[in-house]
């Protein structure tokens, strides 16, 4: 029960004890009081009508008539005249002593205990008789009823206006209490976030110690993403640029290479800085060095410019004069390389008056079906053919059949819209597993069927994000993923979503209103997303986070480690998992002593904040104990069957 609940138990037990006690105490001061006041009027009306008879002559139908005559005024419950020797001489009785407008329960609860009014007649020197005179007690009762009746539905009104009074006074004397409560939540839920210290002395106490810790953890990370940034600088970027370096390109190349999904296009491109000896004999080592930054910067310029409408993006030094760029989930090939060219040209009038600067560029797309190695040589032999030209010359190579299921964007579109609006949609599941086998949860791929066939991803997720499809498909994934946890009880799923999805904001109210309206299946869910489209729209993720996890469910970030530093305040996200990039992972093998103190780090980083570290990519002749040494909880990749 909550502490506001609980301090109204208090207040109405407190309120309904004051009444009870008023109530109980006023009713019987009342009753005392009229029972007191019949008292005296019975005594002064018996005095007053024995000593009128008593100056009469004892004729009994005159004293009957007198007695009458006092009875019928209505004001008398019963008169009684006992002789001397002890005979009745008269009884007047009233037949009901309780008056009509009030309740039996309360003449019972709260009865008038009046004794009657004794006097004495005399006859002369001798005593006629013995007079009781009884008042009608129903005047008084009924009295009683109606003061009763008042007190109460006052001190409701004032016991409801109160009520109301002190509900805007808590509310805002335990404002503060709910921003103390936020952020309690809050660090229990991995998100270590502070709040303004408020006037109340002992709220303040509290928020000052939470705050001190949520200080101390947000150093804590900084300072070890900091150092974490540095290393990866050390060990991944090419120095003078400020690129990857040729182990982390050909690592996430072997990454791309060995996915799961064969059919998902990538492109990878090269540029070259032709004779850059020469170069540097005619501009001197400086102006040399400037060159290679500018075309780093052109080359990142226009990944940045792409990096909504592909997988992932990557950009290295592969040597002296060799740039690469690595961009998953497109096929786009020709329109990217044309924008590059553009901005060599610039870049070589630039320089013209001084050297002859000539870039050669070759792109090609590549499916994980392919070997790196003909890969490669592909690139080379179009590289070699690009540097035959004077100007920017660009060679491309296309595998134009390859998973090319439509001929135009209007095809793709009525292929795909078609298939979200009849759920022409499947989930196949890939085990995410701890090291003794334990399942953590199966990650969820989408199947579309297409050209009457089912599809992975690869073979139209570029099409599916060039035309804006991407939303409609998350959301059909998502009530795909709710059924099949409707029909396993023990089921547990990660479905990957994209970014756009919670951009728009009625695609994102509808995931939400999903999760919300079944919310024991989606305590078995998980959402994951690519850190790269995190940190391009920061925001609007930490906004779904807070949304979501009030619906119980899980939420990750896939493909991480490569630009964690970028992700600002990470311990405020809420965030259950990370799910280390395989590239990171085969750098673990292939270049261990730098990647094997980063990624130690980074899983110390994680575990700091409660998260679940998996490895991505685990190949089947992985080492798998070299991975539980520098920390990773749990393991996905092809390599990994499920328990």
């Amino acid at each position: 029960m909550s502490l506001i609940k609980q301090l109204w138990v208090v207040i109405t037990v407190v309120l309904i004890l004051a009444f009870v006690s008023s109530f109980s105490i006023s009713s019987y001061s009342a009753r005392s009081y009229f029972s007191e006041q019949l008292n005296i009027k019975n005594i002064d009306n018996a005095n007053m009508l024995a000593l009128s008879i008593s100056q009469l002559e004892k004729d009994p139908t005159l004293i009957e008539l007198l007695l009458a005559a006092q009875f019928d005024t209505g004001h008398y419950q019963k008169i009684a005249l006992i002789l001397a020797n002890g005979e009745t001489f008269l009884v007047k009785e009233y037949e009901s002593a309780v008056a009509e407008a009030v309740p039996d329960w309360f003449s019972t609860l709260v009865p008038l205990n009046v004794s009657p009014g004794v006097a004495q007649i005399q006859d002369g020197w001798q005593q006629f008789g013995t007079l009781y005179v009884e008042s009608h007690s129903r005047f008084a009762q009924q009295a009683l009823w109606q003061s009763t009746s008042q007190m109460f539905f006052w001190f409701a009104v004032v016991a409801l206006f109160s009520g109301a009074l002190g509900s805007l006074i808590l509310k805002v004397i335990t404002r503060p209490l709910d921003d103390v409560v936020a952020q309690a939540e809050a660090i229990g839920g991995r998100r270590f976030i502070t709040s303004n210290e408020p006037k109340t002395l002992e709220f303040g106490r509290v928020v000052r110690a939470m705050n001190l810790l949520s200080l101390r953890v947000r150093n804590m990370l900084e300072a070890e993403n900091k150092r974490l940034d540095e290393m990866r600088t050390k060990f991944q970027l090419d120095e003078l640029t400020g690129l990857s370096n040729r182990t982390t390109f050909m690592a996430a190349l072997d990454a791309a290479v060995a996915g799961d999904d064969k059919t998902e296009p990538h492109i990878i491109c090269m540029l070259r800085v032709f004779d850059l000896r020469v170069i540097n004999q005619q501009l001197g080592h400086q102006t040399t060095d400037k060159l290679l930054r500018d075309v780093a910067a052109i080359l990142q310029q226009h990944c940045k410019a792409v990096e909504a409408q592909v997988g992932s993006s990557l950009i290295a030094r592969l040597n002296s004069s060799d740039f690469a760029m690595l961009l998953t989930q497109t096929d786009d090939v020709k329109a990217i390389c044309a924008a590059i060219q553009q901005s060599l040209l610039h870049l070589q009038q630039a320089h013209k008056a001084k050297v002859n600067v000539h870039f050669p560029l070759a792109a090609t797309v590549f499916f994980s079906s392919e070997a790196k190695s003909d890969i490669l040589i592909r690139l080379d032999n179009l590289l070699a053919n690009a540097e035959l030209t004077e100007e920017v010359g660009i060679e491309l190579a296309y595998i134009p059949e390859q998973g090319q299921m439509f001929r135009s964007a209007a095809e793709w579109r009525e292929a795909l819209t078609t298939a979200i609006r009849n759920n022409e949609i499947g989930l196949m599941q890939y085990p995410v597993c701890r090291y003794d086998g334990t399942l953590v949860h199966n990650e969820a791929m989408v199947r579309v069927n297409l050209a009457g066939e089912p599809r992975s991803a690869g073979s139209f997720i570029a099409w599916a994000r060039r035309l804006g499809l991407l939303p409609q498909l998350d959301v059909a994934v998502i009530r795909n993923a709710l059924l099949l946890l409707q029909s396993a009880e023990n089921l547990t799923l990660a479905v990957n979503m994209t970014i756009d999805s919670i951009k728009d904001y009625a695609i994102k109210n509808t995931i939400l209103n999903l999760l919300q309206a079944q919310p024991e299946l989606s305590k078995r869910l998980s959402l994951e997303f690519n850190e790269q489209a995190v940190i391009l729209e920061i925001e609007a993720f930490k906004d779904f986070v807070r949304a979501a996890k009030h619906c119980g469910i899980l939420l990750g970030v896939q493909a991480a480690g490569n630009q964690f530093a970028q992700l600002k305040d990470i311990q405020e996200l809420g965030l259950d998992y990370l799910k280390v990039d395989a590239s990171l992972i085969r750098q673990l093998y292939s270049a261990p002593q730098n990647a094997k103190e980063f990624i130690g780090g980074f899983c110390a980083l994680g575990h700091s904040l409660g998260l679940t570290m998996i490895a991505e990519g685990v190949a089947a002749d992985y080492d798998v104990s070299l991975l539980q040494q520098v920390g990773l909880d749990a393991i996905t990749g092809p390599g990994v069957k499920g328990a």
